[in-house]
């Protein structure tokens, strides 16, 4: 009820691929009607969503190709989704996933922890049954686990530095920053009633306002295939903000034209893992195509006493402290 009168479709998938056979014909549009809102012979795609769920219809005559994808899973959109059925369907390479190995119950227990670098940067792990959820923390901590190489530095630096700013400036009720990078995208009343609750609701629950520090920042990747409309933000920001009784996030995305959407979380964003081996997990990206693996260290009783990115010479070893 909530779609009444906004334009809103409530429909299922089969419901929506009888619509797009009916496109196809004359019974709904004459051919008059179909020339003059949409191509008939080229590709469409059209998406829309609301950052977490998503629905996407790609067309493609010269193809035959209809595909049809509804999401739920904000790491996994619809979007990410027709590029991979689209490349499979039209014969044109794609990264699949790793395959994968099913764990004995609760063998993934034990890798469980903290894991700090040298440097600082600090790894959580936790156990969900059959994959591990990871969640970094520090510059480097992210760079790592997303697979970032050196040329990323600059742009996650200057990305990192404008979310500290933007999330400082809205602690104490300044959105003057947040808007800025919206590109008065979106109107500044809208801004500061939205963030105000959001800023009041946690120090009801959190207590006072400590500070903010930044996560880390993925710099954009380009996905695989063709740009969809409607997309979440090529680059990633976490910032963590402390208060006196816990701590909260929030999930900055930027675009090509600045801020595209934020998203505020009470867990950090995990990146999750799935097991190749005994002692080694690959994560996997749907939109790039692209993975990182991980591999924990163990001593001679077995015990787990690090976990390392790379292999050989340019291995990286964070330790197990918790």
């Amino acid at each position: 009820w909530n779609l009444r009168g906004n334009g809103g479709t409530l429909a299922t998938l089969a419901d929506m691929y009888r619509f797009h056979l009916a496109l196809g014909g004359d019974k709904l549009l004459g051919q008059a009607s179909k020339e003059r809102l949409f191509p008939q012979a080229e590709p469409v795609v059209l998406v829309g969503g609301n950052g977490v769920h998503f629905f996407c219809y790609h067309r493609d005559p010269a193809a035959g190709l209809a595909i049809l994808v509804a999401s739920t899973n904000a790491s996994m959109t619809a979007m990410d989704m027709d590029r991979a059925l689209a490349a499979i369907a039209t014969g044109r390479p794609f990264a699949l996933p790793p395959e994968v190995v099913k764990p004995a119950a609760g063998a993934l227990d034990t890798f469980a922890g903290t894991y700090t670098l040298p440097a600082g940067g600090k790894f959580t792990v936790a156990s969900l049954k059959d994959r591990l959820a990871v969640v970094a923390d520090g510059q480097e901590a992210t760079s790592l686990m997303a697979g970032l190489g050196p040329e990323s530095e600059a742009e996650a630096e200057r990305l990192s530095a404008r979310a500290l700013a933007i999330a400082e400036a809205s602690a104490r009720g300044d959105y003057g920053p947040l808007a800025e990078a919206f590109g008065g995208r979106v109107p500044p009343g809208e801004l500061k009633a939205r963030n105000d609750k959001i800023r009041q609701e946690r120090e009801a629950r959190l207590g006072p306002f400590k500070g903010v520090r930044v996560m880390g920042t993925v710099p954009a990747t380009a996905p695989s295939g063709p740009r969809r409309t409607m997309e979440p933000g090529e680059s990633v920001t976490v910032v963590a903000l402390e208060f006196e009784r816990g701590t909260a996030y929030s999930r900055f995305l930027w675009g090509p034209e600045g801020l595209a959407g934020a998203r505020h979380l009470d867990t950090p964003p995990a990146t999750e893992f799935r097991p190749v081996s005994v002692s080694r997990f690959a994560s996997y990206n749907l939109a790039t195509g692209l993975g990182t693996e991980i591999a924990f260290e163990l001593d001679p009783s077995g015990r787990v006493t690090g976990l390392s990115f790379g292999i050989g010479a340019m291995r990286t070893i964070a330790k197990r402290v918790g």
